[in-house]
């Protein structure tokens, strides 16, 4: 059940920090201030859900697109949706699926007809729901995603694993390549 004080809205000014002190794990400050500052240039959008006070989840969706090839130059007209976290605690309740239809609404309203991501291939869970929600594959096949996180010693890891890239199609709702 989706909780009922539940606010989703983009980052303000001063709320990086509250995002980093958030109960999901390997948040880097600087990365919420460098999504912020994204938003301010009109690069992206950086969505998120509070619940009272705390961050509840967060979702970037960047109007530039996928970066890399082949997608870049196939999939034109495609924002992207990038690191979408809800706390663990809130899974399963209905905020990612509140999240994900703003973002598909908001790409829509700016004139985007796709909206793609990048899922984890060891991450059945997100897949199935993005699949729900209309996603699928489009025959890139998987690759390597990198990303960095800072552990609880303090220290900056990199992390790699293996992904395929998802697409809806915000017209009709269905899967798009």
């Amino acid at each position: 059940m989706l909780p009922e004080d539940l606010v989703v809205r983009p980052l303000r000014e001063g709320e990086a920090e509250r995002l980093s002190a958030a109960p999901w794990p390997g948040g880097l400050p600087e990365r919420h201030r460098d999504r912020l500052a994204r938003q301010r240039r009109g690069d992206a959008l950086y969505l998120v859900a509070w619940q009272g006070e705390r961050p509840a989840a967060h979702l970037l969706i960047a109007w530039t697109g996928p970066e890399d090839e082949p997608m870049a130059s196939r999939l034109s007209k495609c924002a992207e949706i990038q690191d979408f976290v809800v706390r663990p605690d809130l899974r399963s309740r209905g905020v990612g699926r509140r999240m994900l239809a703003l973002a598909a609404a908001l790409a829509r309203g700016r004139g985007y007809a796709r909206l793609g991501l990048n899922v984890g291939l060891d991450n059945p869970r997100a897949r199935a729901f993005y699949e729900r929600a209309g996603f699928g594959e489009t025959g890139f096949g998987p690759r390597p995603i990198r990303w960095q996180s800072r552990g609880p010693d303090g220290e900056t890891y990199w992390h790699e694993e293996m992904a395929v890239y998802m697409v809806k199609d915000l017209a009709t709702g269905q899967i798009s390549s």
